[in-house]
């Protein structure tokens, strides 16, 4: 990844099984607005559920996929839960951007300012992305695709990133 680049991760399944395309199916987390969504919808995937917590990103997701299941807490986006809203046991693609505030550069500087903890030791936001690997883990989807920002490769003089790569290595995925 470029330093002055959103760090993106798509990664195959490893000894996976063949992709069936009769139905591409996609999970988004940290949804936002949908930008994903969209993205994966145009490349064929049918979005079958979201999750996002904030609540105007909430509402536009509420207006433009009124059908499609929703959580607001990554917390409570279990395997069992999944299958509950949804009626499915597996998923084709897992995305989302998870947050990015306590890796950005402004972040990290406000968080800083505030006497805060950043990274992974902010404990309201920096460990969410282990909740994204805990979602993966269980539902083994084909593919996954995450995106943040620029620094999260530089953070903590690459730490982060390590730790990241090594957590997403031992899921089996390239």
């Amino acid at each position: 990844v470029a330093e002055n680049s959103v760090a993106l991760f798509l990664c195959p399944k490893l000894g996976g099984e063949t992709i069936s395309t009769n139905k591409l199916t996609h999970l988004s987390l940290f949804s936002g607005i949908g930008g994903l969504d969209l993205a994966a919808e145009a490349a064929g995937f049918e979005t079958v559920c979201q999750c996002e917590w904030a609540d105007y990103p909430y509402a536009v997701l509420e207006k433009h996929w009124p059908d499609v299941p929703k959580f607001r807490d990554i917390t409570t986006l279990t395997k069992e839960a999944f299958f509950e809203k949804t009626g499915l046991e597996t998923i084709t693609v897992i995305s989302g951007g998870f947050p990015c505030q306590p890796f950005s550069l402004a972040g990290v500087s406000k968080k800083n300012a505030m006497g805060r903890a950043h990274g992974f030791a902010c404990e309201t936001q920096g460990t969410l992305f282990f909740d994204v690997v805990r979602i993966i883990a269980a539902r083994q989807p084909a593919i996954f695709v995450l995106e943040n920002v620029k620094n999260l490769k530089s953070h903590d003089q690459g730490r982060t990133f390590r730790i990241i790569m090594q957590t997403l290595d031992e899921l089996g995925y390239e």
